[in-house]
């Protein structure tokens, strides 16, 4: 009997899983929190700076932080290409007011991959903290709230869903992601898109710490898979438990 407990003891505490993602980062040099956050948290992060890949199978998750870059029908094939092969992917934009270009090629590019049509684009206020209400982004870490310098922000999410809004139930939000199947034609990958580059910079560190957190958890796998050593601790015990029965 005190085996068995033993047993189910260990099988409960099996559940104990690892941030391994590989992710590929594309940013201007504005800010590294984003990197150093997820560095420290384990995950394996390749700094790409502004250099854009053809390929990017290699890597579990890309983040295009390129706030004043236009997207290139290059890249776009690129991130379609990405996601068609189960990729995960966050896509950068910028409040219309500082640079409207971005977007311009942003919004299309998300039509494109399959994330349909961001509609009623305006600004929202600055300096103001707004309710993160997506459920699936206020896990795992307790990301409540978010402030903005400025944001773009739309009355339609295309096929996403608003992880922000000005107010709960508003309709009005910021910050999209697309879960398993909200994508056309790509029914196993995830993406984020948000509008303001700024959102790694303002708030708490504590803040920013959760929202990066949050976004890499979201778009990372979908069923997180135990440590190896787990899998030779269950087989361990397994077999002591029928030695003791002969």
């Amino acid at each position: 009997m005190r085996i068995t407990y033993f047993l189910v003891i260990i099988i409960a505490f099996l559940p104990i899983f690892v941030y391994a993602d590989s992710i590929y980062i594309m940013h201007n040099n504005y800010t590294m929190n984003h990197i150093n956050i997820l560095t420290n948290l384990g995950y394996q992060v390749t700094n790409g700076g502004t250099t854009t890949l053809s390929n990017y199978s290699a890597y579990n998750q890309v983040w295009d932080l390129r706030y004043d870059t236009n997207l290139t029908s290059t890249d776009v094939t690129a991130f379609n290409t990405y996601l068609s092969n189960g990729g995960r992917l966050y896509l950068g934009g910028e409040q219309r007011a500082f640079d409207s270009s971005r977007n311009n090629t942003l919004i299309p590019a998300i039509a494109t991959l399959g994330g349909g049509t961001l509609s009623g684009q305006a600004n929202i206020l600055a300096q103001v903290y707004y309710p993160v209400t997506m459920a699936e982004l206020k896990t795992p870490a307790p990301w409540t709230q978010i402030k903005f310098y400025n944001t773009s922000s739309f009355t339609s999410p295309g096929t996403g869903t608003f992880v922000v809004e000005t107010s709960v139930g508003s309709g009005v939000g910021t910050i999209i992601a697309w879960d398993f199947g909200d994508i056309q034609g790509k029914s196993n990958v995830r993406m984020i898109a948000g509008f303001d580059i700024d959102i790694f910079t303002a708030g708490t560190t504590q803040e920013i710490q959760y929202m990066v957190q949050n976004f890499a958890a979201y778009l990372g796998a979908s069923v997180p898979v135990p440590e190896p050593s787990c899998f030779w601790i269950l087989g361990f015990c397994i077999l002591f438990y029928f030695f003791k029965k002969i």
